[in-house]
């Protein structure tokens, strides 16, 4: 199992106020499309402010993998890009699925790859703020 610790970089300026990151504390849901088993859904939703860390469940044929999400990478100013590490249940049937992408306001779309994770690949992933 992969263990996610958030990185939060941020630049503060002498007299200047400190940038801060977008707020994902929220439900997101939206498509992810694995290269091995095809079109699904997928539902995060953030519970932790400060660490930036939630629960996420998906639905891709038949298979329904979920487990906690982590963001590794909160950039900063208006850096869009985002570093997300999904957990996939416990072992020995757990794995990681490792998220690349960028944010808006209102969506994180991107790409991600997956180790003994219900059997997904990889593929893309799509989330949309409720």
């Amino acid at each position: 199992m992969l263990v996610g610790v958030v990185a939060s970089l941020v630049t503060v300026g002498c007299g200047k106020a400190s940038p801060t990151a977008p707020s994902y504390v929220e439900t997101w849901s939206g498509a992810l499309d694995d290269r091995a088993l095809g079109a699904g859904t997928v539902r995060v939703t953030w519970v932790d402010t400060a660490q930036q860390q939630g629960t996420w469940s998906a639905s891709v044929a038949g298979f329904t993998p979920s487990g906690s999400v982590t963001q590794l990478f909160v950039p900063s100013g208006s850096d869009t890009r985002r570093l997300l590490t999904f957990s996939c249940g416990p072992a020995p049937d757990g794995g990681s699925l490792i998220f690349t992408g960028t944010a808006t306001g209102s969506t994180i779309q991107g790409t991600y790859l997956a180790a003994q994770c219900s059997t997904l690949s990889g593929g893309s992933l799509q989330l949309v703020k409720q």
